[in-house]
């Protein structure tokens, strides 16, 4: 495999139903790569977010547990590669995702980078 790239990525961002915070976090990602695929999961049992960029999606199973929603939003990834984040993470740097992408290049039995400590 050649080494991954950010493009080799789509993010699956769990709302939790919070717009202020969603429009943030995905702000914050796009400002460093514009074109990145985001999945957002909700499960609210009201949900009045709507994205309103190309390259977005939203998973809406009203009622069910975060991780019900974020799964059934993994299905629809067809990257190598999927970011899980909720949407208080915000991106303050063009390296976030490559340096958690480093990790499957120097240990190719790598199967999770990241998890706040990169």
């Amino acid at each position: 495999m050649n080494e991954p790239t950010w493009r080799d990525v789509e993010v699956v961002m769990t709302t939790f139903s919070n717009d202020d915070f969603t429009r943030a976090s995905t702000w914050a990602l796009r400002r460093f790569y514009p074109e990145l695929r985001i999945i957002y999961a909700d499960g609210h049992p009201v949900s009045s977010f709507k994205p309103d960029q190309p390259n977005t999606q939203v998973v809406w199973i009203p009622g069910a547990c975060t991780e019900d929603c974020r799964n059934a939003a993994v299905a629809l990834v067809g990257s190598p590669f999927t970011l899980l984040c909720d949407n208080d993470c915000k991106v303050i740097g063009p390296d976030a995702i490559p340096l958690c992408l480093e990790a499957f290049t120097e240990y190719p039995k790598c199967a999770a980078s990241g998890w706040y400590g990169l």
